[in-house]
Protein backbone atom coordinates (compact mmCIF):
# COMPACT_ATOMS: atom_id res chain seq x y z
CA UNK A 1 0.00 0.00 0.00
CA UNK A 2 0.86 3.82 -0.73
CA UNK A 3 0.28 6.58 1.07
CA UNK A 4 0.57 9.90 -0.32
CA UNK A 5 1.19 13.27 1.72
CA UNK A 6 -2.43 13.78 2.22
CA UNK A 7 -2.65 10.62 4.06
CA UNK A 8 0.83 10.78 6.00
CA UNK A 9 -0.24 14.12 6.71
CA UNK A 10 -4.11 13.17 7.99
CA UNK A 11 -2.56 10.39 10.30
CA UNK A 12 0.00 12.91 11.80
CA UNK A 13 -2.82 15.16 12.78
CA UNK A 14 -4.73 12.03 13.92
CA UNK A 15 -1.65 11.10 16.57
CA UNK A 16 -1.27 14.24 17.68
CA UNK A 17 -4.78 14.74 18.88
CA UNK A 18 -4.63 10.95 20.49
CA UNK A 19 -1.19 12.61 22.02
CA UNK A 20 -2.97 15.57 22.94
CA UNK A 21 -5.99 13.58 25.04
CA UNK A 22 -3.47 10.90 26.50
CA UNK A 23 -1.95 13.90 27.97
CA UNK A 24 -5.09 15.54 29.37
CA UNK A 25 -6.21 12.40 31.00
CA UNK A 26 -2.59 11.61 32.25
CA UNK A 27 -2.93 15.22 34.09
CA UNK A 28 -6.44 14.61 35.26
CA UNK A 29 -5.34 10.78 36.26
CA UNK A 30 -2.67 12.81 38.30
CA UNK A 31 -4.61 14.97 40.22
CA UNK A 32 -7.18 12.37 41.60
CA UNK A 33 -4.22 10.46 42.37
CA UNK A 34 -3.15 13.51 44.58
CA UNK A 35 -6.92 13.79 46.06
CA UNK A 36 -6.80 10.16 46.73
CA UNK A 37 -3.18 10.60 48.29
CA UNK A 38 -4.63 13.65 50.69
CA UNK A 39 -8.15 11.92 51.86
CA UNK A 40 -5.65 8.80 52.69
CA UNK A 41 -3.51 11.35 55.44
CA UNK A 42 -6.71 12.87 56.55
CA UNK A 43 -8.51 9.13 57.30
CA UNK A 44 -5.32 8.36 58.65
CA UNK A 45 -4.86 11.17 61.00
CA UNK A 46 -8.50 10.53 61.81
CA UNK A 47 -8.14 6.93 62.74
CA UNK A 48 -5.33 8.27 65.09
CA UNK A 49 -7.27 10.64 66.89
CA UNK A 50 -10.29 8.59 67.47
CA UNK A 51 -8.13 6.09 69.11
CA UNK A 52 -6.13 8.62 70.85
CA UNK A 53 -10.05 9.73 72.20
CA UNK A 54 -10.93 6.11 72.75
CA UNK A 55 -7.92 5.57 75.15
CA UNK A 56 -8.70 9.09 76.82
CA UNK A 57 -12.06 7.71 77.11
CA UNK A 58 -11.10 4.55 78.59
CA UNK A 59 -8.76 5.89 81.13
CA UNK A 60 -11.63 7.77 82.55
CA UNK A 61 -14.12 4.98 82.73
CA UNK A 62 -10.93 3.33 84.89
CA UNK A 63 -10.81 6.27 87.53
CA UNK A 64 -14.72 6.40 87.74
CA UNK A 65 -14.67 2.36 88.51
CA UNK A 66 -11.57 3.31 90.88
CA UNK A 67 -13.57 6.10 92.99
CA UNK A 68 -16.79 4.07 92.77
CA UNK A 69 -15.40 1.27 94.45
CA UNK A 70 -13.29 3.12 96.88
CA UNK A 71 -16.61 4.68 98.02
CA UNK A 72 -17.86 1.40 98.34
CA UNK A 73 -15.23 -0.26 99.92
CA UNK A 74 -14.73 2.58 102.61
CA UNK A 75 -18.86 2.10 103.41
CA UNK A 76 -19.29 -0.25 106.18
CA UNK A 77 -23.06 -0.38 106.22
CA UNK A 78 -22.90 -0.38 102.31
CA UNK A 79 -24.16 2.60 99.59
CA UNK A 80 -26.50 3.27 97.06
CA UNK A 81 -26.34 4.29 94.09
CA UNK A 82 -27.80 7.70 94.47
CA UNK A 83 -25.46 8.89 97.24
CA UNK A 84 -22.50 7.30 95.12
CA UNK A 85 -24.18 9.43 92.30
CA UNK A 86 -23.26 12.70 94.14
CA UNK A 87 -20.46 12.00 96.01
CA UNK A 88 -18.84 10.89 92.65
CA UNK A 89 -20.55 13.53 90.32
CA UNK A 90 -21.69 10.86 87.36
CA UNK A 91 -24.18 10.04 85.89
CA UNK A 92 -27.31 7.34 87.47
CA UNK A 93 -26.45 5.75 84.53
CA UNK A 94 -22.81 5.60 84.70
CA UNK A 95 -22.57 4.31 88.67
CA UNK A 96 -25.25 1.61 87.46
CA UNK A 97 -23.15 0.27 84.57
CA UNK A 98 -19.51 0.34 87.15
CA UNK A 99 -21.45 -1.04 89.60
CA UNK A 100 -23.08 -3.81 87.73
CA UNK A 101 -19.25 -4.67 86.03
CA UNK A 102 -18.25 -4.80 89.87
CA UNK A 103 -20.37 -7.26 90.50
CA UNK A 104 -19.58 -8.91 87.18
CA UNK A 105 -15.90 -9.38 88.04
CA UNK A 106 -16.56 -9.89 91.80
CA UNK A 107 -15.56 -6.81 93.33
CA UNK A 108 -18.83 -5.42 94.52
CA UNK A 109 -21.98 -7.38 96.23
CA UNK A 110 -25.86 -6.53 96.46
CA UNK A 111 -26.34 -6.52 100.07
CA UNK A 112 -30.00 -4.86 99.63
CA UNK A 113 -32.18 -3.71 97.17
CA UNK A 114 -29.70 -0.82 95.70
CA UNK A 115 -27.45 -0.98 98.59
CA UNK A 116 -23.99 -2.33 97.91
CA UNK A 117 -20.75 -2.94 99.46
CA UNK A 118 -17.47 -4.76 98.93
CA UNK A 119 -16.62 -8.16 98.74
Amino acid sequence: MRYDAKDLEGLSMGLKAITKQTEQLATVVRKLEKAQAVEKRKARAETKTRKKAALKRKAAAKKAAERVLKIVKKSQKGVGVSALVKKTGLSEKGVRTIISKGIEHGKIMRIGWGVYAST
